[in-house]
């Protein structure tokens, strides 16, 4: 890796843009654990007294899926193997469909905040719903390494900050407000986690545009060098990438996305089934431009770096350092755009920590 990756990047104005998003994100928290003190239950706490907004229940859907690995692995591998992960968000309309009409209301009728409960009503066992809690419990503890470590890496690649203080900060801070603030400041925080994450990887995506000479130019270079290929009808359940690998196992994953935890107890917090229906076509919208903006990025460093390939050239050692070399080499200059980005990256981890910790505090009210 090039020496000069792994030294402290952040100026003055970039700690402040940094400290600014980690404090309002606390102070969301504690806003909502100060006002909803008089009135504290666990309606309140899980659902927020069931009066959410459908467009901010969505957003929460959405980057409660969302993490570092979405911010910096998607473009790694767009610049790395092409665009076909693209095809992810394609059976979106068709697999949201399919499952309002089979589980939504179901689901939302009997006024959950805990998916595992369909299943002790469904089997009359409590036994069945432990079982079903215990498996998630130990998917999340499985994943979650590589959610916080992705983060950790850029952070370590911008400020050289060790892994270990990323990792142990981040945690701190979402337990922290998702603790005190429950739903609402879950959902809140979530939104503004959210903008901060668009606005920074359409910052990037703006540069890196400007550094291949335009748009058209960036599209031609990414097309020439067979970065943009989304079809591949191989026959291969083997194969890296292939269009009926991406159709067929998205598509069934898709099916199972409304009766996962978060999503069950965050439209379950809403007034009526149709702002519940509401939420999610409007979070499948929100991903369709989610995953565009981050497929975007991958295609337009491709094209920024087509003929000095940092990976081949030994700058860096792995293809997902390529976001955070990007900022570095290219936005440094711009006073605080190093804190935005790494703004980003806290923001996508502290959303999937929140998620982890929302479902806990859930978990432990509900006995499983």
């Amino acid at each position: 890796m090039d020496s000069k990756l792994g030294k402290n990047y952040l100026g003055i104005v970039d700690y402040i843009v940094v400290v600014a998003t980690l404090l309002f994100s606390l102070l969301i928290g504690i806003y909502y654990g100060v006002k909803g003190r008089k009135s504290s239950n666990n309606e309140e706490l899980l659902t927020g007294s069931r009066q959410m907004g459908a467009i901010p229940v969505a957003a929460s859907m959405l980057v409660s899926y969302l993490s570092a690995i979405t911010i910096l692995g998607y473009p790694a591998e767009v610049y790395s193997y092409g665009s076909q992960v693209f095809l992810l968000s394609l059976m979106g309309p068709i697999t949201t469909a399919i499952a309002i009409c089979l589980f939504v209301e179901v689901m939302y009728d009997l006024k959950l905040t805990s998916a595992y409960k369909y299943l002790e009503y469904r089997y009359d066992s409590i036994v069945v719903r432990w079982m079903g809690s215990l498996i998630f419990i130990i998917q999340l503890l499985l994943i979650s390494g590589i959610v916080m470590y992705a983060p950790a890496l850029a952070l370590e690649t911008m400020m050289g900050l060790p892994l270990w203080m990323s990792v142990i900060g981040i945690a701190i801070i979402g337990t922290i407000y998702t603790s005190i603030g429950g739903i609402k400041a879950v959902v809140w925080t979530d939104v503004f986690q959210f903008v901060m994450i668009f606005v920074g990887m359409a910052a990037i995506v703006i540069k890196a545009f400007s550094n291949s000479g335009g748009i058209s130019a960036a599209w031609e270079i990414a097309g020439e060098r067979k970065r943009l290929e989304l079809f591949n009808w191989t026959f291969d359940p083997f194969m890296r990438h292939n269009t009926l690998n991406i159709l067929v196992g998205n598509g069934i994953a898709g099916l199972f996305f409304v009766v996962h935890q978060p999503v069950v107890q965050r439209y379950c917090s809403l007034p009526t089934f149709r702002d519940a229906v509401k939420s999610l076509l409007w979070s499948y919208i929100f991903g369709f431009f989610t995953i565009g903006l981050v497929i975007l990025t991958g295609i337009t460093i491709f094209a920024a770096y087509a003929d000095c390939d940092p990976l081949t050239s030994g700058q860096i050692s792995k293809s997902d350092q390529i976001v955070p070399f990007f900022v570095i080499k290219e936005l440094a200059f711009i006073p605080g755009m190093m804190g935005l980005f790494a703004a980003v990256v806290f923001s996508a981890v502290l959303r999937y920590k929140n998620h982890l910790k929302s479902k806990k505090n859930k978990k432990i009210n509900d006995n499983f």
